[in-house]
């Protein structure tokens, strides 16, 4: 649906993630829909959830640094980075501290 569906119908999936994705990321199917989410979005819809990505909660933990140590999320980071909007790449890496050489996608050898 998100990739091949109506836009209107994207845009409600979409909807629904916002507010969601780190829960949604650590399930093993909704882990799926947060990335087709990610790469199908529109550019206004993708910074909103990318801002939900890295910016950090009210304990100042950012939620890709979760998302890197889950064994579900951990895809997730990979596909933010593939689809990165210009000028926003230097956003990750001071979120996710130390943590960014564990990034991994299963599969994705070239993340």
């Amino acid at each position: 649906m998100l990739e091949q569906g109506k836009p209107q119908d994207r845009n409600q999936v979409i909807a629904k993630l916002r507010g969601q994705m780190l829960n949604m990321a650590r399930h093993k199917f909704a882990s799926n829909v947060c990335e087709k989410a990610l790469v199908t979005a529109g550019i206004e819809e993708r910074r909103i959830l990318i801002d939900e990505i890295i910016m950090p909660k009210t304990d100042g933990v950012s939620p890709i640094v979760s998302m890197m140590k889950d064994q579900f999320a951990s895809t997730l980071p990979c596909s933010y980075i593939k689809v990165l909007i210009t000028n926003r790449s230097y956003r990750l890496c001071p979120s996710a501290g130390t943590n960014c050489g564990g990034i991994r996608s299963e599969g994705d050898s070239d993340c």
